[in-house]
């Protein structure tokens, strides 16, 4: 074990303003989680109304917003649409940046609502299956001898191709984790 000062480790950084703390703060977050509302932000960051108010105007120039159902929403300007190939299947755990940065969480829970589910259900508790950006169920894993077990909770009954993805996935996970997989649903 060695010790070192953190000066001598770490680059120094360039101390900021409080208002060039808040645009930058403001600039990272809508850049990466948008589109996103003022209210996800004060939310995610702990910040007063105020203080998002003041963040986003200093950054807006570098942001487009849309008004939808009463709400604004703050987003990059990106040229080039996403072009993920539909079914598109994420295997996410609980406190996922895509399910917990948000206050209102309703636009990728309109499957869920549709299924009758609510918040607390045990089966979107914990880890959550993302399906073309909506949540579809829940999923947990065990590890086993020479396995690891996927226990797959799902909330809508899913097409031969979505069913390909949800499988495509849990494979997927299982080479991260070096280990074949056993799906249970």
């Amino acid at each position: 074990m060695t010790y070192a000062l953190l000066e001598e480790r770490a680059p120094r950084v360039k101390t900021l303003k409080r208002d060039e703390q808040l645009a930058e703060l403001t600039r990272r977050y809508f850049a990466t989680r948008g589109p996103a509302t003022l209210q996800d932000f004060t939310w995610w960051s702990g910040l007063t109304m105020a203080d998002a108010k003041n963040g986003i105007e200093m950054v807006k120039s570098q942001f487009v917003n849309e008004v939808m159902g009463g709400q604004t929403y703050w987003f990059v300007n990106s040229a080039s649409p996403a072009t993920e190939i539909s079914p598109t299947v994420h295997l996410l755990p609980n406190y996922d940046e895509y399910f917990i940065g948000f206050k209102d969480r309703s636009a990728i829970g309109n499957v869920a609502k549709q299924a009758g589910v609510k918040g607390d259900d045990p089966s979107v508790a914990a880890h959550i299956i993302i399906l073309d950006g909506q949540i579809v169920g829940g999923w947990r894993r065990t590890f086993k001898k020479d396995i690891v077990l996927i226990e797959l909770n799902l909330i809508t009954k899913l097409t031969k191709a979505e069913n390909q993805a949800i499988i495509a996935a849990t494979e997927q996970y299982g080479r991260f984790l070096g280990l074949p997989v056993e799906r249970v649903i």
